[in-house]
This record gives structure tokens, C-alpha cells and sequence, in this order.
């Protein structure tokens, strides 16, 4: 399994190759998928894997024609002075929205890397809004599109605000000639069908009132906020914690979770019909809970866990693992593992929360639901009734992925607002 992008940039590497060394900067998901490819589709290349090495500045100064040197973004930003002293020949950010808020080291170092040809490769070139686009051409090819400044009262004011559907085709024909997207629809014919269900859990009357007087609390605080930040971005976590556990937020909390309840059951019900299942939640606490819950129901020798806390190689065991049925179930945090993982064994997927750009939600579900896989897929969101959830449902209604709309010629998505948050507090 591999995804043709890469290819296409490998055979870009290897065509370039005696001009000097590659790199490739990854999530820490995809960096032995790499490896793997590039050792696979053009052996001729030296591969040198950068967080392995007992010695990085040695690595780094005997590199040549033919190395390609893979890193991951946290080393990116812990050896900025050793990557940034290297003349490379291409440099690829794959997942390259990880760079996408300018203001973050991250962004600083990928900045001062120094090269003569660069790819991004990214399925969410834009999650939320447009001052993300411009970084990553401001990486890219620096002054396309003009400062940030200019960028902003041409672009982004007039699309995200105002509308303007003409700027909008004047940014996407400026983008366009630098752009190779092959989309879900142009391959849906090769995959087997797939079916989205919601399925709403009601909280018991216990839960019900706790949830209540944390959601008016939280109104409350947002009454007098003018602007969307820290705080008031986390009243709106802490509700949506207590909408999957209130355990979560209040410690001193003892009694089940419906949520976890129903998540568990369904499990099992998916495990003793002989299936495969993927379960995802960006709370790395609540997804610890449900696994709790599921080994004591199906036994600890049924299931994998990867987090950010996850060596690289105990991800490459565990998802081979999985891939030859070794365990039915995986359950996976939405950020370290919502991308770069081939589970096609899975047949099954389960959101256990809603995130706000149901984009993301899709990428997670595209780690069964892709190339290879030959068996009908089930995807199901678990919802909890009357709380903020149902709301974030509903702004996914209204509320499309940005890159796309700038692909399809479609209304651009505005920038959650103050309001918005106020409304995912409110009452009904």
C-alpha cells in the first residue's frame, strides 16, 4: 500500500538525486513508511533516518548525492541549527499544515531551511482559515503571494468576511499552476461502499444536570468576552470533555459514562461479528477510559493503543500487527495517528467525539478507507444528545473545508467567531 504522491516525489528525488541530498520532514506516523517506499520504489537512493542516529551532526555532514535524510517536525525545531546549515537539493514537508500557523517555531524552522526545489504534500491544505494557505506557499515559493499584511486585506478579509467570490477565483488562479490533487471522487469507483452513521447516546439524569450546570457556567464566562482565545477556547473543551465523561473534567466523579457505555457495547458487538475496527478520540484521556472499559469486556490481548507517546517502531509492530489480524481492535489518538497510517483490515470505524472541521474527522476514517481496502466500510459518530456536540453536528452542516471551496469554486467557510462559541454554549 502506498500513496501515489509519494511516489511521484521519490521519482522526483531520484531524478534530481546526484545534485545533492534530499530531505523529508514527517509526522513521526509516516516516518518508516517512508523508509519502506523509498527502499522499495528506488533502491538507488540511501536512506538515513535522522532520529535513529547516536551522532545527527555527523549524519548530517556526510550526506551527499543519493541520501535522502528523514526527520520528523519535533527534531526539525530541536536540531534547527544543524538542518538549516545544510544546502539541500529537495525538501518535502509531508503533512505540511503541520507548519501552518506562522507564528510557531515550527514554522520559523521549516522557514530557514535552505534548498534549490521543495514539495509540500498535504490532503488539508487549509483546515481553518486562509493565513494557513499563505504560509504554506510563503514556505513554498516565498513571495508568491505577497506579505502577510497585503495578503490579508486582499484576500482574506474580502473571501472570509465579505464573501467575494471574485478575489476568491483570483487567489485560486494563482494557486492552481502550483497544485496536483487527485480527490476521493476520482477513485471512489475503486473503492467498496461506505456508510456514515450517527448514532445519538442519551446521558442519564445524573450527567444530564452536571453537563447543565457546566454549560451555564461556561455561558456565563463567554458573556462578557469580545474575541475569540485561550480561555474562552477553553470553557468550550471543557464542555465538550463533559459531553463524553464528566469524569473528565470533575474528578471527584464516580459514577459511568453513558458514553463509554455505548462505545464499549459497540465494540464488542463489532468484535464478535468477526470485524476489524479503528477507534478514534483527539481526547487522549477519554480514549485511555474507553480502552480501559473495552479490556475488561474483550480482553487485553485485543486490542492495540497508539498516542503521541508511541515510538516509531512500536507503531510499524502494531500496525502490521493489526493489518494480519493479530487484534480486532485499534484505538488510536485523532492527532498522532489521524494520518499517514495504512489499516485497511479494519472495516469499521468509530469517532468517539466530533472535531470541528469534519475534514479531519475524514482523513482519520481514510486510514481503513483507502486503496486496498475490499470490504464495505462502516463509520459511525457517536453523539451525545442535548449537548455541545449536537451543535458542532450542526456548524458541520454549514461549515465547508476551506481548500476545497477554493479548489471547486464553492463559498469559502468563515473563522469561528465569538458568536459561534456563545451559540455551542447556549441553551437547546
Amino acid at each position: 500500500l502506498f500513496r501515489s504522491r509519494d511516489v511521484q516525489t521519490i521519482a522526483f528525488m531520484r531524478y534530481k538525486a546526484e545534485i545533492g541530498p534530499s530531505l523529508v520532514v514527517c509526522p513521526a506516523s509516516v516516518m518508516l513508511n517512508w523508509a519502506n517506499e523509498l527502499s522499495r520504489f528506488s533502491p538507488a537512493l540511501s536512506v538515513k533516518i535522522l532520529n535513529e542516529s547516536a551522532d545527527r551532526e555527523q549524519l548530517l555532514s556526510q550526506t551527499g548525492p543519493y541520501d535522502v535524510v528523514l526527520t520528523t517536525y519535533g527534531l526539525l525545531v530541536r536540531e534547527e541549527k544543524a538542518l538549516t546549515a545544510t544546502e539541500w537539493n529537495i525538501i518535502c514537508l509531508d503533512e505540511a499544515h503541520t507548519i501552518k500557523n506562522r507564528g510557531t517555531k515550527m514554522s520559523s524552522s521549516a522557514m530557514k531551511l535552505k534548498s534549490k526545489s521543495r514539495v509540500i504534500l498535504t490532503g488539508t491544505p487549509v483546515q481553518n482559515y486562509l493565513s494557513e494557505l499563505w504560509n504554506l506557499f510563503q514556505f513554498l515559493n516565498p513571495g508568491l503571494l505577497g506579505t502577510f499584511d497585503s495578503f490579508m486585506k486582499k484576500y482574506i478579509i474580502p473571501i472570509e468576511q465579505d464573501g467575494d467570490k471574485e478575489r476568491q477565483r483570483q487567489l485560486k488562479r494563482m494557486i492552481t499552476p502550483f497544485l496536483l490533487r487527485r480527490t476521493k471522487v476520482e477513485v471512489i469507483g475503486e473503492l467498496p461502499e461506505k456508510t456514515d452513521i450517527t448514532l445519538r447516546i442519551a446521558l442519564d439524569a445524573k450527567e444530564t444536570a452536571a453537563y447543565e450546570t457546566m454549560r451555564e457556567a461556561a455561558e456565563k464566562a463567554l458573556e462578557s468576552e469580545d474575541k475569540v482565545d485561550v480561555n474562552t477556547l477553553a470553557q468550550i473543551t471543557r464542555l465538550r470533555q463533559a459531553a463524553c465523561a464528566i469524569s473528565l473534567v470533575e474528578k471527584n466523579w464516580n459514577f459511568d459514562a453513558s458514553k463509554v457505555t455505548a462505545a464499549v457495547d459497540l465494540v464488542n458487538n463489532i468484535v464478535e461479528a468477526g470485524n476489524s475496527v479503528l477507534v478514534f478520540s483527539q481526547f487522549t484521556s477519554f480514549l485511555t477510559m474507553v480502552k480501559c472499559d473495552i479490556e475488561k469486556r474483550i480482553g487485553k490481548d485485543k486490542l492495540f493503543y497508539l498516542d503521541g507517546s508511541t515510538t516509531i517502531r512500536k507503531r510499524e509492530k502494531m500496525v502490521a500487527d493489526f493489518q494480519h489480524g493479530v487484534a480486532p481492535v485499534f484505538l488510536i489518538s485523532l492527532k498522532a495517528g489521524g494520518l499517514g497510517l495504512n489499516l485497511t483490515s479494519a472495516n469499521y470505524v468509530i469517532h468517539l467525539d466530533p472535531w470541528w472541521n469534519p475534514a479531519i474527522e475524514q482523513q482519520a476514517t481514510d486510514r481503513a478507507y483507502r486503496i486496498g481496502q475490499n470490504k464495505n466500510v462502516t463509520v459511525y459518530h457517536l453523539i451525545a444528545e442535548n449537548t455541545i456536540e449536537e451543535k458542532i453536528l450542526r456548524l458541520h452542516q454549514t461549515k465547508r473545508d476551506l481548500a476545497d471551496s477554493l479548489l471547486n469554486d464553492s463559498n469559502v467557510s468563515r473563522a469561528m467567531t465569538i458568536e459561534d462559541l456563545r451559540y455551542l454554549c447556549g441553551e437547546g
